[in-house]
C-alpha cells in the first residue's frame, strides 16, 4: 500500500448538494428497495432506468420501468409526502447503491424536479455530519 498526499485544494462539493427541495417524502427502506427491484426487471438494458413518480394526494411513490420488447412495470409504496407531484427517472443500479448502505428503517427522498439532482437520506437523520447521498437524473 502507498499513499502520498496531493498538493492543492479539494474541490467543493457541498456546491452540488441541493437546498431547495419542491418535494420531500420519507418511505420505508425494504419496500422502497423490492420495488426498484422489480421494476428494473423491465428497465433499459445499458440505461438501467426506473421512474420514480410522487403523488401527495395519494401518498404514494411509484416506481415504473418500461421497455419496449420486455413489457412494462409499476409497484407503488406508501409514503408520507410533503410538496407537490413530482418525478424523476434515475439509474436504478445508482439508486440502490445508496439505499442499501442505509441502516435505518425508512429513508428520506429530497427532489426538486427531474432535471435536477435527488437527496437520499437515512430518515430521520438531518444534522450536518449525517450520510447524503446524491443520484443525478437521467435526462430524457
Amino acid at each position: 500500500l502507498i499513499t502520498r498526499t496531493i498538493e492543492g485544494t479539494y474541490p467543493d462539493y457541498t456546491q452540488i448538494i441541493p437546498t431547495t427541495f419542491a418535494t420531500e417524502l420519507v418511505v420505508g427502506r425494504d419496500e422502497l428497495t423490492k420495488a426498484i427491484k422489480t421494476a428494473s426487471l423491465f428497465s433499459r438494458q445499458g440505461v438501467f432506468d426506473v421512474m420514480l413518480k410522487v403523488s401527495p394526494t395519494d401518498k404514494k411513490l411509484t416506481v415504473m420501468a418500461n421497455e419496449e420488447t420486455r413489457g412494462a412495470n409499476t409497484v407503488s409504496c406508501d409514503a408520507d409526502v410533503t410538496g407537490g407531484e413530482n418525478k424523476i427517472t434515475v439509474n436504478f443500479r445508482y439508486l440502490l447503491d445508496g439505499i442499501n448502505t442505509m441502516s435505518s428503517e425508512g429513508v428520506t427522498l429530497k427532489l426538486i424536479d427531474a432535471m435536477n439532482p435527488c437527496l437520499v437520506i437515512p430518515n430521520g437523520k438531518v444534522e450536518e455530519g449525517a450520510q447524503r447521498y446524491i443520484v443525478m437524473p437521467i435526462r430524457q
